[in-house]
């Protein structure tokens, strides 16, 4: 009897992405490779103040008051590329004014242009969230996240020579009103340290507030960093910045490689004056503020690829804190490790004591490019599969965190591709050569630490007499659990029944 198919197999990709798309927060719209409109959603009906009948069939030209340079779609198209993030003010021809944030992305077929996709961020509802969702500094000291909590320098763990100079350098300058530069690769603990250097300094009363100048969109940026005022664009409210809110304390500036070349001048000139002025204001706000950067390659290399100005980068680096890789701070992966397990043992209720000699060995030896906040990952998703009854995290539950490449085994488009140049892989996928010798940790693993548990699992068949129940709570396994392992070193529990 065949099975009865699934209905959404009977849905087309391209219904399946119409459906989605009615239920974005974010207006969309398709067009065809002339600019002609074939799809428009609830929410950029809503924006634009028309109905569907109005747009669909007709040209953008149409519809919109602006020429082809101006708009964002018919720019995709004529270039054939991604538009990103562009601030747009357009007016559609029943007259309404939309002052929005737009992407604009070629749709191709067999690399042949066919149209357009456009999502459109109406900015003042964006402005709004942003309100809502921005914590007040006394909200923010009384949040119950370890982010936002008092971290001292005694919470940073290290005790690699390396990382121990870093925390010595911020924690004297968390003691000086000059400004700091955190240098590190992404998942070091930058926020940590910014964080340690605001409670270990006089400001430790006063607010922080912290922003990544990678994930807001420049034409945001400025609003957000120092304020709007009403009526100074369609929607803009009276706002304090964040340089106002911080005002007494620490603002964090992350990845300030990633501002937007023309909003550096404005900082610069903030931090030269210590005034800010909000967006349409007339009159300029004083401001008491330590600043916190932070970068995640050299400053001089960013300098020199034009991502940061050097009259910034003066100002704001007057110290440089250099934040070790995991990488070059092994002898700083067990206490980290112990850290987090309690971390979570804490969070999920469990017991878990440590890790497998063999689970030790791969996360002692492997590269870490996430560093800490990888490795943190790694813990979290293996207690995420442990069985609660256990206390210890094998080889094997570090599986859904860490690269299958990493255990000896090849992913499956990995394989595909070497496979279609002509390259024969091997029949057992856990002797593929990895970075670090994997296969050299599966088999100590299998030297040592399986043959220790079978030696365990048949100790415990034999006194229970081949009772699963009474040898798996003798073991600190659940009945589930030792069902697995039994299968996995081929053993019979009716062996042992006497």
């Amino acid at each position: 009897m065949s099975e009865k198919p699934s209905k959404l197999h009977a849905i087309s990709a391209s219904q399946f992405l119409l459906c989605l798309f009615e239920h974005f927060h974010e207006g969309v719209l398709i067009t065809d490779q002339d600019g002609t409109l074939i799809y428009y959603n609830r929410v950029m009906a809503k924006m634009d103040g028309l109905e569907h009948q109005q747009v669909l069939g007709r040209s953008i030209m149409e519809i919109y008051d602006l020429d082809a340079s101006q708009s964002v779609t018919l720019t995709a198209l004529r270039l054939a590329r991604p538009i990103i993030n562009r601030p747009h003010v357009y007016r559609t021809l029943d007259g309404k004014l939309v002052n929005s944030i737009s992407s604009a992305y070629p749709i191709f077929d067999n690399n042949a242009l066919v149209g357009a996709v456009c999502i459109v961020v109406d900015y003042s509802s964006l402005m709004g969230n942003l309100a809502q969702s921005q914590a007040r500094p006394s909200d923010l000291a009384k949040a119950p996240e370890e982010s936002a909590r008092a971290l001292s320098f005694d919470d940073l763990i290290g005790h690699n020579d390396t990382m121990k100079s870093a925390v010595d350098m911020a924690r004297r300058a968390a003691t000086t009103p000059s400004s700091v530069m955190l240098i590190g690769e992404t998942g070091t603990g930058k926020e940590l340290f910014a964080r340690a250097i605001h409670h270990g300094g006089q400001r430790a009363a006063g607010p922080f507030m912290a922003i990544n100048c990678a994930a807001i969109p420049s034409a945001l940026l400025e609003a957000i960093l120092f304020g709007t005022t009403k009526g100074a664009f369609t929607g803009a409210v009276d706002k304090a910045g964040l340089f106002e809110l911080a005002n007494g304390g620490t603002l964090f500036l992350d990845e300030l490689n990633s501002m937007p070349l023309e909003l550096q001048p404005k900082l610069l000139r903030a931090l030269q004056d210590r005034k800010i002025r909000r967006i349409g204001a007339s009159r300029e706000t004083p401001i008491d503020v330590k600043i916190v950067s932070a970068v995640n390659d050299s400053p001089f290399r960013a300098i020199e690829k034009g991502f940061l100005r050097a009259d910034l980068f003066y100002r704001l680096g007057v110290v440089m804190v250099h934040l070790p890789p995991i990488r070059d701070r092994r002898d700083d992966i067990e206490p980290l490790l112990n850290h987090f397990i309690q971390k979570f043992n804490r969070r999920l209720g469990y017991k878990i004591r440590g890790f497998s000699r063999g689970a030790l060995r791969v996360l002692r030896e492997h590269s870490w490019p996430g560093n800490v906040r990888e490795l943190e990952h790694a813990v979290e998703a293996a207690m995420n599969v442990i069985d609660p009854a256990e206390s210890v995290i094998h080889l094997e539950h570090l599986q859904t965190a860490l690269p299958l490449a990493k255990f000896g085994e090849t992913r499956p488009e990995e394989a595909e591709r070497l496979s279609g140049a002509g390259v024969t892989l091997p029949s057992r996928p856990e002797r593929v050569s990895a970075p670090y010798g994997a296969a050299d940790v599966l088999e100590a693993e299998e030297d040592d630490e399986f043959a220790e548990e079978i030696a365990r699992l048949t100790a415990a068949l034999r006194r229970s007499r081949g009772n699963v129940a009474r040898a798996a709570k003798a073991m600190g396994y659940s009945p589930q659990r030792l069902h697995y392992r039994l299968k996995k070193f081929e053993l019979s529990s009716a062996d042992y029944k006497r």
